[in-house]
């Protein structure tokens, strides 16, 4: 009796001497994603409980002032003073353990999705980059990814173009500029590296939760911030800085970079001599705002300005073998004056009502005015060397032709693209439910106007009508184009694992519907992908991906040789059916962490519409249409090949042809039984169907390749290389019929290294000292060719080409040789 009569004497006083209140709380990461099975405890005291799968805590504290403690293994520990009262909800913030030693050390790929390429942001502060494209120089040398301009960002996967690459800046449809035909002109690519978080990058068999290109899909993430940090760079090629904080309440955070870019540098090395002047700057800031627990708001925010002026002087082109070679001394007048701006405005709206749902609404809007105005001619002489091997005697030089042509353009776009998301993600057991509904609204204005005109030995004509008393100029292109569209996107993909015995398995289905106004186009694209990892002592991850994948045409797909938009009765999507065989294996080599990836994969392509590169400029053959098809092999293996740091390197095969419908022609001969391009010498002719031709991204052999090394007894003083290599591309004359196209460029060799000293002074996190070698093995890189028509004299004497009566010299457009960068890098914290 005494015994309940003491026990209840406690808990009397435990009510009202010392009374008890619940607190509740949620606990987050720095990107605002729940930590759950933290430990939260009153500091001094054994009473304390763990957080919940959406991060959530409930915990009965007296009421007074308390201390709690949070934990959990990764995060920095948190003791945090609280005054308990009856409303009380705490929102607690953990900030991430760094275990690196170095604070650039580079982590490289981590694989969550094998079929996903997980890239680390940490590599983008090593990686030497001519173009100051970080991201995009890793993602070239990854396997399936051709690239042959070192000062662009542009890259083709598997076979496809520069357009049938998605891309997304936190869930935004980024679109490329349409009139840029150059590394020289494009200057900054959109993404920023110093305000990258994550990166993700698929070469084919993507989900249905992306959009629709043919091709792959590179996904980034920018950070969310947690602590103030500010960096600066600036060198040879520009500068940049960025800034980032969160508020004390951890309510509100921003994120801002700016950068400048001016390659004056690297343009005066190119062949064409000349008085480069471009100018490349950007601007963007991230704002987020955590309106309650459940609701946060994100503002992206993107201006940039560009202008490319040029005034080009001469440059000299040699061609040929060493006995018979030709000298061809170019000479400029006139001016090129490019300007290229953007804006984008973007707000996402994240709702979590529960732990295992989520919403989220997403509203852009992209701006883009796209000036080139240029007026270039030039006047050449072909002159034949013949080299002597006597050292006494003199190399003999021929004038075997003379020409001249101008290049005239004015052409202006503009284009603004409105895109309204709505996402839902809901897990549901072993399931992960995506459901989304996308809206796309284009509209473009563009006028047109561009044209070439050829004078050789005082004649003007066009080399494929021959007259003798016409004036006709080579090509002329005039347009004036309004187009508006509208496209429609709901999907629904749904991730699944479970388990058959000790294997495991994993499913990803999904299903995308398209609508396009436009050509009143329906599209139904199911796509799906099995994981089977079965529970062998050696660890391999085996993939099998299918799925249809419709590319929806954006205006410069629409858009003829002269200029001209398809009607709506022939305009249509392109259409691809990947299939990919993939497996992974992880393994110890050295005692150190490697994995080997292989991907075998068949692209059968249809409906598809015909492409010429000019340069980076794509022109397609709007009119036509085709079918195709792309096969190959990929392979990398990625690991610590020097301890601490990752490397990798990367061999892809490719073949890609395509047959192009009524591309039948007549081939003409001339009285000798030579081929002729004019009617008016032929006596005899014959039909010719060219049947698969390659596509102009056919590409044998790729090899891509990231190493890091240091000092042994100095890790602070770093180097890293990035080579690429790509075997010949197909060409032909610009503006022809694609079967013309038969002809191959050089291989692409670079190989740029970047020596790196990282000084930790007391005033600042880090301060990197960059030297770049860039084009170490001072390879002799062809970007593409100018065409040079030359009407010859058939009574000349000695001269090889005379009886071919009119000449077409593809001169090569060289890319920089071997050059030095030098870039100062701080951190502060």
């Amino acid at each position: 009796m005494r015994k309940l009569i003491f026990l209840a004497i406690l808990i009397f006083f435990s009510k009202n001497v010392f009374p008890q209140i619940i607190i509740n709380g949620i606990v987050l990461n720095s990107k605002n994603q729940p930590i759950a099975g933290c430990a939260v405890s009153i500091k001094g005291s054994k009473t304390g409980t763990f957080t919940d799968a959406s991060g959530h805590f409930s915990l009965s504290v007296p009421q007074q002032k308390i201390t709690l403690n949070f934990s959990f293994l990764g995060y920095e520990s948190l003791d945090t003073a609280v005054t308990v009262d009856n409303k009380l909800f705490l929102k607690i913030i953990l900030k991430s353990k760094n275990y690196q030693l170095e604070q650039v050390a580079a982590y490289g790929y981590y694989i969550k999705d094998p079929g996903t390429t997980y890239l680390r942001n940490k590599l983008l502060s090593v990686v030497p980059s001519a173009s100051g494209n970080a991201v995009e120089t890793l993602i070239m040398t990854s396997m399936g990814v051709q690239a042959n301009n070192q000062m662009s960002s542009q890259y083709s996967v598997r076979g496809g173009n520069y357009n049938e690459n998605l891309v997304y800046i936190d869930g935004i449809k980024i679109f490329r500029p349409i009139l840029i035909r150059s590394g020289q002109q494009e200057g900054l690519s959109i993404i920023n590296p110093d305000l990258v978080d994550n990166i993700k990058f698929s070469a084919g068999g993507f989900s249905a939760e992306y959009g629709d290109k043919m091709s792959s899909v590179l996904d980034i993430t920018y950070r969310t911030p947690d602590t103030l940090r500010l960096s600066g760079d600036l060198g040879l090629l520009g500068g940049s800085f960025h800034i980032e904080n969160r508020s004390k309440t951890g309510h509100f955070s921003y994120l801002t970079g700016i950068r400048i870019k001016q390659n004056s540098y690297l343009l005066n090395a190119l062949p064409t001599k000349g008085n480069y002047k471009p100018f490349f700057s950007d601007f963007q800031t991230i704002l987020n705002l955590d309106l309650n627990p459940k609701l946060s708001l994100r503002s992206f925010t993107y201006l940039s300005y560009n202008k490319y002026n040029f005034y080009p002087d001469s440059m000299t082109v040699a061609l040929g073998t060493f006995t018979t070679n030709f000298k061809i001394p170019i000479y400029f007048q006139g001016q090129e004056k490019d300007k290229y701006s953007a804006a984008l405005q973007a707000f996402r709206l994240r709702w979590k009502p529960k732990y295992n749902l989520q919403f989220n609404f997403l509203s852009s809007y992209y701006f883009a005015n796209e000036q080139e105005r240029y007026t270039l001619a030039a006047a050449y002489l072909i002159n034949m060397v013949q080299n002597q091997f006597d050292k006494t005697s003199h190399d003999s030089v021929v004038n075997i032709g003379v020409g001249a042509y101008m290049d005239y353009g004015r052409n202006f776009l503009k284009i603004g693209v409105l895109q309204n998301t709505f996402k839902i993600n809901y897990e549901l057991g072993h399931h992960s439910l995506i459901l989304g509904i996308e809206h796309y609204y284009d509209k473009v204005e563009d006028e047109l106007t561009r044209w070439h005109y050829i004078d050789s030995a005082g004649y003007n004509f066009n080399p494929y009508v021959h007259s003798d008393s016409t004036i006709n100029l080579y090509k002329f292109q005039t347009a004036h184009n309004q187009y508006s569209d509208h496209r429609v996107d709901v999907y629904l993909a749904d991730y699944y694992q479970f388990f058959l015995g000790l294997t495991k398995l994993r499913i990803n289905a999904g299903l995308r519907y398209i609508y396009w106004t436009y050509a009143d186009e329906k599209q139904f694209n199911p796509r799906i992908s099995f994981y089977v990892t079965p529970n062998w002592r050696k660890k391999w991850t085996f993939r099998l991906s299918s799925g249809l994948y419709t590319q929806l045409p954006f205006y410069n797909d629409l858009r003829n040789l002269d200029g001209t938009l398809v009607s709506p009765a022939k305009a249509h999507s392109q259409k691809s059916i990947h299939f990919v065989l993939g497996a992974y294996r992880n393994f110890k080599l050295w005692s150190r962490p490697f994995r080997f990836t292989t991907e075998w994969y068949y692209k059968y392509l249809y409906d598809l519409i015909p492409f010429e590169f000019d340069n980076l400029r794509i022109q397609y053959y709007a009119n036509q249409i085709a079918k195709g098809f792309a096969y190959g092999a990929d392979f990398r293996l990625f690991g610590e090949f020097v301890p601490g740091t990752d490397s990798w390197i990367s061999l892809s095969l490719l073949h890609t042809a395509e047959d192009i419908e009524n591309d039948q022609y007549w081939q003409y001969y001339d009285n000798k039984g030579n081929p002729t391009i004019f009617r008016s010498l032929a006596v005899d002719s014959a039909l010719i169907e060219p049947g698969y031709i390659p596509r102009p991204t056919d590409q044998l052999v790729t090899i891509g390749l990231f190493f890091q090394d240091y000092m042994p007894q100095n890790k602070n003083m770093r180097v890293s290389l990035g080579l690429f290599y790509g075997s010949g591309r197909p060409y032909g004359p610009p503006g022809q019929a694609r079967h013309y196209a038969t002809l191959r460029m050089p291989a692409y060799l670079r190989a740029d290294i970047g020596f790196l000293y990282i000084w930790k002074p007391k005033f600042a996190q880090s301060v990197i000292f960059e030297l770049d070698l860039f084009n170490a093995f001072d390879a002799r890189n062809v970007a593409s060719y100018s065409w040079l028509s030359v009407m010859m004299n058939p009574a000349l004497v000695n001269n090889p080409l005379a009886n071919t009566y009119m000449v077409q010299m593809a001169v090569p457009n060289y890319l920089t040789p071997r050059l030095i960068n030098f870039k100062v890098k701080i951190k502060l914290k």
